[in-house]
């Protein structure tokens, strides 16, 4: 990769130097005025690799790349840093303070004191790549190598800054380009066993609008929202014209697309208690599932592990803020935001979250979650001895949390913030001012949402277009999908007694769905 041999040596010159430096970028000409301002571009172990005053990145290349993914351009996170003792330039010794930074590129943020060592703050520059040319590839399922394009470099992005001192000049110049990634990106799913033109991939991209989350018997831990999260799913077993039905596989954990968390962090105030939910995902691999790619149907349980750590009301979650975590594990690392939410209901208080941002300490408590998803109807039957109206609590225990109450009413209050048009029937409903759909409320208050018995959500598919068994692919259609499960006991009596748990718990996320072939990507 382009900035490989830089990056090492420049990795190596941390671990003399301690390993906790940021390297950095001398811009100038001069040795011994050098150091009176340097760059600093997105990691710690980032030097030039084209000369010494130019970098070049490879899409996707988390060393310089900031956002980390072969998306078709490059972020550089550029910073202006002054004073600084760089071991790069030993003849360079740096004056007591700067007179003066001038001819700084106008986009770029300069440190906040002239009279001490200091950076500036972070300024993403996005690179992309440009148009594409003609190439040919040898596919093997072809009779004549198909023509596709490759992108070509970024135009470059030209940066200055002038720094003097006590009589120096330091002249600063960087340009940064990007430039296709030199590694092939693999397929998230293999080629289906029924051969090359059958369907092998399933993206459920979930939409964050219209969608529900409700977990215990209380109604506090009711109408929350959740976040964008596109499921990738690998499909085999169905084929081009002659069997629809799929069987559906999700693979996880680290490298994988789906990654190791079902969406970020969520931040929540429920009943007072400040809480962070991680959602990872239980199992490697989730099998078990079936999808129809002529009706868009799907069903597919999927295992959780929900993570509670308990923070403070004014943090509850770490943040990305300027795409930079606050907080947390990543504190200062680079994120991208993958959600927005209002933890209670004070609308003015919002949170940007990233799954690059996770909690620092310990969970508090950790819920197993079976979520039996579904584009049909899920209804949750109490099983024998169980009372109906508590369907998920213990057989004769006085002791199950939550006792509910008569539900049956329309929402009101915060629980019925807004009103918004449903995109599947076109009805009107209520979302919370939590952001997730309102369902029903108490008889004997109406600002406290429950559920009704026995505990029902209806999801629906739409048939993807182009229509099975059309040969065109991507096929896309919308879906909702529906689920209703119980929730087990934490053991940690505060978030048990709070929620209800043990108690019911239920999901709608709506969203589109594509389904896909295999097709052959060139790098670049």
């Amino acid at each position: 990769m382009a900035t490989s041999r830089s990056a090492l040596y420049l990795g190596l010159l941390g671990v003399l130097s301690g390993g906790t430096a940021w390297a950095l970028i001398p811009g100038g000409h001069l040795d011994h005025a050098d150091c009176l301002a340097e760059w600093r571009v997105t990691s710690r172990a980032l030097g030039p690799s084209r000369g010494a005053r130019a970098l070049d990145c490879e899409d996707g290349d988390p060393s310089c790349d900031g956002d980390g993914v072969q998306n078709g351009s490059c972020t550089f996170d550029v910073s202006i840093c002054t004073l600084q003792t760089d071991p790069q330039i030993p003849a360079c010794v740096p004056p007591a303070a700067l007179t003066a930074i001038r001819n700084v590129s106008e986009q770029l943020t300069v440190p906040s004191t002239m009279s001490r060592a200091g950076c500036g703050r972070a300024t993403p520059l996005i690179a992309p790549l440009r148009g594409f040319r003609r190439k040919r590839i040898a596919v093997a399922v072809f009779s004549e190598p198909p023509i596709v394009f490759a992108r070509r470099p970024s135009r470059r992005v030209r940066l200055r800054m002038t720094a003097m001192a006590a009589g120096m000049h330091d002249v600063n110049r960087l340009v940064l380009r990007c430039v296709p990634s030199s590694v092939c990106t693999q397929p998230n799913c293999p080629p289906s066993s029924r051969g090359p033109t059958a369907p092998n991939e399933l993206v459920l991209d979930i939409a964050a609008s219209g969608s529900d989350l409700d977990l215990g018997s209380t109604g506090l831990g009711h109408d929350l929202l959740v976040p964008p999260t596109p499921v990738h799913a690998c499909l085999d077993g169905c084929d081009a014209a002659t069997t629809p039905s799929c069987d559906m596989r999700v693979v996880t954990g680290e490298g994988t697309v789906n990654g190791t968390t079902f969406g970020p962090p969520r931040p929540l105030l429920v009943g007072g208690l400040p809480l962070c939910l991680v959602s990872l995902w239980a199992e490697p691999v989730v099998g078990g599932g079936i999808a129809n790619v002529a009706t868009g149907a799907v069903d597919v349980t999927l295992p959780l592990r929900v993570q509670a750590y308990l923070a403070s009301p004014d943090g509850i979650c770490p943040r990305c803020v300027g795409r930079r975590c606050q907080g947390g594990a990543n504190d200062g690392g680079a994120c991208e935001v993958d959600g927005t939410f209002f933890p209670g209901a004070v609308l003015e208080e919002s949170y940007q979250v990233s799954k690059a941002c996770p909690p620092a300490d310990s969970p508090v408590a950790t819920l197993a979650l079976n979520v039996p998803l579904t584009t049909g109807t899920s209804m949750l039957e109490p099983a024998a001895g169980q009372d109906p109206a508590r369907p998920c609590a213990a057989p004769n225990d006085p002791t199950s949390a939550g006792a509910p109450c008569a539900c049956g009413s329309d929402c009101t209050g915060d629980a019925c913030a807004f009103h918004v048009t449903d995109s599947a029937t076109g009805a009107l409903i209520c979302l919370d001012a939590r952001g997730g759909v309102s369902q029903r409320c108490c008889t004997d208050d109406t600002t406290r949402p429950c559920f009704a018995t026995p505990v029902t959500r209806v999801g629906h598919a739409a048939v993807p277009s182009p229509a099975w068994p059309d040969p065109r692919y991507p096929k896309s259609g919308g879906f909702s999908l529906a689920a209703t499960f119980c929730v087990g006991a934490t053991g940690t009596d505060p978030i048990d007694s709070v929620f209800g748990f043990p108690g019911p718990g239920a999901v709608i996320l709506p969203g589109k769905a594509s389904w896909m072939t295999p097709l052959p990507l060139p790098c670049g």
